[in-house]
């Protein structure tokens, strides 16, 4: 009976005496996990230099385990209700005769919501005031330091923005009415959408005060578009082509991980700019083709929604185009003897817009 009271109290002085012991962070950022497991939700994190309290069974000694069961409940019971009485809403609440409990690789603690968490042992160090002191394992190498020492090598393997972007459109949309001056009246139309294809080269404008958002650069188009015109007599379907390159400024509106909101203006030189006009008879089923072209310049605008990094550094835009056609006149290449069919040797377009939706990609260069 005398050997199982001084384990009692043996016990109960460990436990009583250690309540409020406490270790300090060692690494650079520790978590706190839900659970004893690494794959557990981490629900705080402890910075180096932080105290934290341990629950007591940390301190126990295990040698006294064994002399619990010899303990009768009735003292237990009278025990921990004079020490709750005397030490109401501690650290870890009601009091109990612990046994030592073995977390392994772990030490239990308490996050600042009150509640049961872990801490890896090998990111503490623990004050047992004991010679279980000499016994912890330090770790070599802090892996939760992510911090990079100064002065950097050289060498050191930056992922640098070069400041080059290349965007890949294609564009389709309806076209607008203006058409070759016939001798008759049109009885009827139809039309295909306008096609475009658009390959834009950019690189910051560094010299800018908006360099960040604000980028130079080159754009080339390549457009199609078909137009059908019925006549009482004879069918005419004008087949258009362009292609040009001009200079384009484009800027960045806004920006996050994952998308961007972005705006250009481009101005496009036409250095091919042709009207293939094919004209049928419905009486003979002669057909004949005459080509006009012209030099002529389109100014274009784009909204763009960038979504980033699809994969690796290329990513999906989607915006539109609104284009506009300037007046123009366009001159004949190859003769006719059709004059009834052709009268003019020569017609002019009015200004008009035309707005293009396109899909496409754009990346950064290395």
């Amino acid at each position: 009976m005398v050997k199982a009271m001084i384990a009692f109290i043996l016990i109960s002085n460990a436990y009583t005496s250690e309540f409020n012991q406490r270790g300090v962070v060692l690494v650079l950022e520790a978590p706190l996990f839900h659970s004893p497991n690494k794959d557990a939700r981490v629900v705080q994190y402890l910075r180096k230099g932080d105290f934290f309290y341990i629950h007591p069974s940390e301190f126990n000694e295990s040698e006294y385990d064994g002399l619990r069961e010899t303990i009768p409940d009735t003292k237990v019971t009278k025990y921990n209700s004079e020490f709750n009485k005397a030490n109401p809403d501690l650290f870890l609440g009601k009091a109990r005769v612990d046994q030592t409990v073995d977390y392994g690789d772990y030490i239990r603690t308490r996050d600042r919501r009150g509640h049961d968490a872990y801490i890896l042992r090998e990111h503490t160090k623990v004050f047992y005031k004991s010679k279980s002191e000499l016994s912890q394992n330090s770790f070599q190498k802090d892996e939760t330091d992510y911090r990079l020492e100064e002065p950097l090598l050289q060498d050191h393997p930056f992922i640098r923005e070069t400041g080059y972007k290349t965007i890949f459109t294609v564009g389709l949309g309806p076209q607008n009415e203006n058409h070759y001056e016939y001798s008759s009246n049109i009885e009827s139309k139809g039309y295909s959408f306008r096609k475009d294809i658009a390959l834009t080269w950019l690189k910051h404008w560094k010299k800018n005060s908006f360099s960040q958002k604000l980028f130079y650069g080159f754009s080339g188009v390549v457009s199609s578009a078909t137009s059908e015109v019925n006549f009482s007599s004879f069918n005419a379907i004008e087949n258009y082509l362009k292609i040009g390159i001009g200079p384009t400024l484009f800027y960045s509106h806004w920006s996050n991980r994952n998308y961007a909101i972005s705006s250009s203006a481009s101005l496009i030189i036409n250095f091919w700019d042709q009207v293939d006009l094919s004209i049928n008879n419905k009486s003979t089923g002669v057909t004949e083709d005459v080509l006009f072209s012209k030099f002529s310049f389109d100014p274009r605008y784009s909204l763009t929604i960038h979504r980033k990094n699809l994969y690796k550094d290329i990513g999906v835009v989607f915006g539109a185009h609104l284009l506009f056609f300037l007046p123009s006149d366009y001159s004949a290449e190859t003769n006719t003897n059709q004059k009834v069919l052709f009268p003019n040797k020569n017609f002019s377009k009015q200004f008009s817009t035309e707005l293009n939706i396109f899909f496409g990609f754009q990346s950064s260069l290395e």
